[in-house]
C-alpha cells in the first residue's frame, strides 16, 4: 500500500507539473488573476432624477416622473474619486455608488467580493463631449486602478469588460480589441476603441482591462 501511494503521488505531481506548462491552463490562471485584481475597484453607479415617461395611452401631453439610471464606474484614486460616463449622471438629482466590500479568500489569499455598501456620491466634473464624469464619495483607502497607456493598445489584444450589465453587479465579459482607433464621424475628433466583448445597458462607465492597459 505504501508503494502504491508513492506511485500515485508521483503521478499527481507530474500531472500538476504538466498543467503549469499547458497554454490553456496558463491562460485561465492569467484571466483569474486579472479579474481578482480589477473587480474590487469596479463600482455600480445609481443615478436618480426626473425625466419624461412614455405614455401608452396615446396622450400627446408629456409626462414627467422619477427615473433611475444604472451604470458602472471605476475607482481611480484611493480617496474616493470614481470615473464613469457623463450620460449616466446627467440631470441626476441624487447619485449613489455601490462599492464592493473586499474579503480575503483563506485558501488562495486572493481578494473576493462578499457584499457591497451603497454610499452617496457627488459629481465633481463632467465633459459631455468625451462622455466622462468624475464622482467623489466620502471614503479612503479604496483599491484604485492606475490608468494605462492607450498608445500600447493593439488590434487583437485580449480584453475584459467589467461592469453592471442590466444592473447585474460584478459581471465580467471578454473579447478582443477589434480596432484601437475607430472614427465613426470623419468630421468629429472623437475616436473609439472597438471591441467584441459583450456589453449591455448598465455597462456605461464600464472598465476595460488588457494585460497591458486599463481604460
Amino acid at each position: 500500500m505504501t508503494w502504491l501511494f508513492l506511485v500515485l503521488t508521483a503521478s499527481a505531481q507530474t500531472t500538476n507539473h504538466n498543467r503549469d506548462f499547458d497554454p490553456l491552463h496558463q491562460f485561465n490562471s492569467a484571466v483569474r488573476k486579472l479579474v481578482s485584481q480589477v473587480t474590487p475597484s469596479v463600482v455600480q453607479v445609481l443615478a436618480t432624477g426626473y425625466g419624461p415617461i412614455d405614455s401608452s395611452s396615446g396622450n400627446s401631453s408629456a409626462l414627467v416622473g422619477m427615473q433611475q439610471k444604472i451604470g458602472s464606474g471605476v475607482v481611480i484614486d484611493p480617496d474616493g474619486y470614481i470615473v464613469t460616463n457623463a450620460h449616466v449622471v446627467n440631470g441626476a438629482q441624487h447619485v449613489r455608488v455601490s462599492v464592493p466590500i473586499v474579503a480575503k479568500n483563506d485558501s488562495t489569499d486572493e481578494p473576493i467580493i462578499s457584499r457591497s455598501r451603497v454610499v452617496d456620491a457627488r459629481v465633481v466634473g463632467a465633459d459631455d463631449d468625451i462622455d466622462l464624469a468624475v464622482l467623489k464619495i466620502e471614503a479612503t483607502a479604496l483599491p484604485a486602478l492606475r490608468l494605462g497607456d492607450y498608445n500600447k493598445l493593439r488590434q487583437g489584444d485580449f480584453v475584459l469588460a467589467f461592469g453592471s450589465p442590466e444592473g447585474l453587479q460584478d459581471s465580467v465579459t471578454m473579447g478582443v480589441v477589434s480596432t484601437p482607433a475607430r472614427q465613426l464621424d470623419p468630421d468629429s475628433p472623437a475616436v473609439y476603441v472597438q471591441t467584441d466583448a459583450a456589453t449591455n445597458p448598465g455597462n456605461s462607465g464600464v472598465h476595460w482591462s488588457t494585460s497591458m492597459v486599463n481604460w
